[in-house]
């Protein structure tokens, strides 16, 4: 595709469009808390089973648990006042924190739970007591609690990812299934039908199934460019009762964010919409809500620059937006009992927007018959402060229009009061509960406001604004007809000027200079890839039909180049400008990616001024697979890996895949399926060999590879292509198992040295209390140089603690890198078989390591689940 113009090069090529300017989202109510919020680290319980409570993790390694609802006496409070924030001392460093319920041993109650960089701890927050506490030698980078999957007879269960890892808690703390992940989870997101993505540190996004047993079958698979931060399915707050009314044509809709600041949505391996802002504003927090009120899902996503932006799920046009004066740290919704069944099938709760200083907005679905645009509020004292009569009551300044919004302390079973209809000229309401705990008062609503109502509800597409549907329909289409209008201007204002400097050098005028810069009308680009293996890299060429030249080159794709980087400038000067430019390109993995490029093409190579084309190609799948004769590959050059397996295909098919899938020529050597395949492959980006050949006389396959990834690459890409359901395989990679029989030396070593370590730290820590006691007692009894040499003593056996924790750290460090290993050969030696074999590896694999089982290892490795050869 080229298109041809003047001026800034224009977003294409699977970016997300221009969207017209977003309407101001404004709270229905806000108030400061006084501890700060740890970044993605919040959620919303009902710890009683009936009230919500915002739960975050803040400094210190403390967890506060902020509960509108409190009154006097609970919690412990005097009867002078409520206190309604508690706090539950972690003493570690928080990675995680969620919210839900597990089994039905707690009457529905919701159980919190707190993940560290070495156990998990679930916590009855009503009763006070611990409901188990699990060791994560792996760590607990991401928690999220998983519905139950009927289909599949699973239980609800508490997903834990860790390093290289990911594995599902039942309601007692037991481990129900367990599997490998390509990095350190950083993501999880859970579809209404159970379904589970996993989001990576390398950027992998992985859906899968999990079976009653353990297993788990792959729904998709895609890959981003950096780490993918935040993982929001489309139905995760939707029962069966709202897809039976709307289709599961959305079932695997889902928006992510990664590191790099990219934001964007896909409908399963499908790229919908992506927009990069960069690291420097990427998000830190997102959820689903259902702001418009018309049942279907927005992404509200948060930004480290404050900013907060709702927008569509399957377009990415941005609805609204409001700003905070710090970092997002968390959006999450809260909802009642009530409300948490209701919202199977409908829009309910409360949009909660944090920052990362302690600033809480609420917001609230637009309501069927409602035109209420609730106005700006103002902040009161600290909500687990306060300055008034009772203990954290927030100012009256907090002031809050039309009815309450969220955390309204209403009953349960309270219907919510809506505004009155746009008709009535103006009319006070009662006032919530919200305002006697929060101290917010209502404000009257004037026909003004309405109007503006009106408008807002318009504006956002809502089908039950006051205005009719066609207005909202013009108002789009004006929109899109005034950009329209807008790039025409431009364009057109472009050619009159070169039309004018056309016109005064016919004339004579200018002394020929006005057509430097002028190219023909008909000029076009045209591109094409090539390979060349001496290079070790491909070439993107690109050419000009006439004398023009390409002056510069601008390629920009995700995926595309090394890092996160997504885009590189080529720059040709005078003396190198020709018409026909060769522009280097390898991506860093085998996966297909789009690039846009701008070409910047002039008259000349002196030329000051220049015209870009557009245009856009897509980078085929294993481009950095060079095809070579087999006859070139000499004995040296042979990988000493291997994986071997029943040909589960025919030859005439095994070669026709090839040929698709690698741009060879197997198929000229294969007459029949009674022929060999036989072909050879150079890998760019390290130099490494690969060679498949299958033998029709004895139905087996053999893939010849340096690395497992290697190997595993080329056999999932041949299960798919091909659609083979199941493989086994057996495999053979000498120097990959070597360094697994190190990294498992060095894990026993780091385990042993762990158990020593804390040992000796106990002692210390006894000796301290031992010293601390004496040193009091002295100073008590005015034995002052006695205190002082306790003291001394003190102070040398804390700074022997300060040594001691060092050394644990460092442990640790070493221990979770040969871990993460372990865990990286597992899903290696995984993707060496397909389907059912791949999921009896990792079960089996995970049974040997924790029952330390070194040599079934290696053998589940080297013959899969079945463990063969005795």
């Amino acid at each position: 595709v080229t298109t041809r113009r003047e001026g800034v090069a224009r977003a294409s090529g699977g970016e997300c469009a221009d969207a017209p300017s977003a309407m101001p989202l404004t709270a229905a109510f806000s108030f400061r808390l006084k501890d700060q919020i740890l970044e993605n680290t919040a959620c919303v319980g009902l710890y009683d089973g009936e009230r919500p409570t915002l739960t975050a993790a803040t400094t210190g390694g403390k967890i506060f648990m902020f509960d509108p609802y409190a009154r006097a006496d609970e919690h412990g409070s005097d009867a002078g006042g409520a206190s309604r924030v508690r706090y539950l001392n972690i003493n570690k460093k928080i990675t995680a924190v969620a919210a839900g319920a597990l089994g039905a041993a707690h009457d529905g109650r919701d159980i919190l739970f707190v993940g560290t960089g070495t156990d998990v701890l679930a916590y009855d927050v009503d009763t006070n007591t611990d409901v188990f506490f699990r060791d994560a030698p792996e760590g607990a980078s991401s928690l999220r609690r998983a519905t139950a999957n009927a289909a599949e007879n699973v239980p609800p269960l508490l997903l834990v990812g860790g390093n290289c890892s990911l594995q599902g808690l039942d309601a007692t703390g037991e481990e129900a299934f367990w599997t490998v992940a390509s990095d350190v989870v950083t993501s999880l997101g859970v579809f209404a039908d159970g379904t589970i993505a996993v989001g990576t540190e390398d950027g992998a996004v992985r859906a899968c199934v999990v079976a009653a047993d353990g297993s788990e079958r792959v729904a998709f698979e895609v890959r981003e460019a950096d780490a993918v931060t935040h993982i929001v399915p489309h139905d995760a707050h939707r029962g069966e009762s709202w897809k039976e009314k709307n289709g599961p044509e959305d079932g695997r809709l889902f928006a992510f964010a990664s590191r790099d600041g990219s934001v964007g949505a896909r409908d399963g391996a499908t790229l919908l919409w992506r927009e990069k802002r960069g690291a420097a504003k990427r998000a830190t927090c997102a959820a689903a809500f259902d702001l418009t009120g018309d049942g279907s899902p927005e992404i509200c996503v948060g930004f480290a620059d404050g900013t907060m932006e709702v927008r569509v799920f399957r377009t990415g046009e941005v609805l609204f937006e409001d700003a905070f004066d710090a970092p997002l740290a968390a959006i999450v919704v809260a909802e009642t009992k009530k409300q948490r069944l209701e919202s199977k099938s409908n829009a309910a709760g409360d949009l909660l927007a944090c920052a990362a200083d302690g600033e809480v907005r609420g917001y609230r679905a637009k309501g069927s018959g409602e035109g209420a645009v609730v106005p700006a509020l103002g902040f009161g004292a600290d909500a687990s402060k306060g300055t008034g009569k009772e203990k954290g009551v927030v100012e009256p300044s907090v002031t809050a229009s039309g009815r309450a919004y969220g955390f309204d302390g209403a009953d349960a079973d309270e219907a919510p009061a809506f505004l009155p209809s746009a008709k009535a000229p103006e009319k006070k309401k009662k006032s919530s509960k919200l305002g006697s705990l929060l101290g917010l008062k209502k404000l009257s609503v004037s026909e003004e406001d309405e109007a503006s109502a009106s408008a807002f509800g318009s504006a956002s597409g809502v089908p039950n604004s006051p205005l009719r549907a066609s207005a909202a329909v013009s108002r789009e289409t004006l929109e899109a007809l005034n950009k329209r209008k807008q790039t025409l201007r431009v364009e057109l204002a472009s050619y009159e000027k070169s039309s004018a400097a056309l016109r005064r050098a016919e004339n004579g005028e200018g002394g020929g200079t006005a057509l430097a810069g002028l190219i023909p009308p008909d000029t076009a680009v045209t591109s094409s890839l090539e390979m060349d293996a001496s290079l070790g890299h491909g070439q993107l060429v690109l050419s000009t039909n006439n004398d023009t030249v390409v002056k510069g080159v601008v390629l920009r794709g995700a995926g595309a180049f090394e890092g996160p980087e997504e885009s590189r400038y080529f720059r040709f000067d005078e003396k190198n400008a020709r018409r026909d430019a060769r522009v280097p390109i390898l991506p860093p993995g085998d996966d297909a990616c789009d690039v846009a490029v701008h070409v910047l093409v002039a008259a000349s190579g002196a030329s000051p001024t220049y015209h870009v084309f557009d245009l856009e190609f897509r980078i085929p799948k294993f481009w950095g697979w060079v095809p070579l004769r087999v006859d070139q590959v000499t004995r040296d050059d042979i990988p000493a890996g291997s994986v071997s397996f029943a040909a589960a295909a025919g030859s005439v098919d095994v070669a026709r895949w090839l040929d698709d899938t690698f741009r060879c020529d197997a198929a000229k050597a294969v007459s029949d399926d009674k022929s060999d395949v036989r072909c050879a492959f150079l890998c760019l980006k390290d130099g490494s060999r690969v060679v498949f050949e299958q033998l029709s006389t004895s139905g087996t396959a053999c893939v010849r590879a340096d690395t497992m990834e290697r190997a595993g690459t080329f056999v999932d890409a041949m299960c798919v292509g091909l659609g083979i359901e199941n493989l086994d395989s057996e495999a053979d990679f000498p120097a990959e198992m070597d360094l697994l029989r190190e990294t498992l030396r060095v894990v026993d070593e780091r385990n042993a040295l762990r158990s020593k370590l804390a040992a000796e730290t106990a002692d210390t820590s006894n000796a301290v209390k031992a010293l601390i006691v004496h040193a009091e007692d002295s100073r008590i009894l005015r034995d002052f140089p006695a205190a002082t040499a306790a003291y001394g003593d003190l102070f040398d056996v804390n700074r022997e603690l300060m040594v001691e924790h060092s050394k644990r750290a460092e442990n640790h460090a070493e221990l979770l890198k040969s871990l993460k290993h372990v865990n990286q050969v597992i899903q290696r030696a995984s993707r060496l078989r397909y389907g059912a074999g791949a999921a009896r590896v990792v079960k089996a694999c995970r049974k040997a390591v924790k029952e330390n089982k070194t040599q079934a290892l290696f053998r589940i490795v080297a013959f899969g689940g079945a463990d063969k050869g005795g």
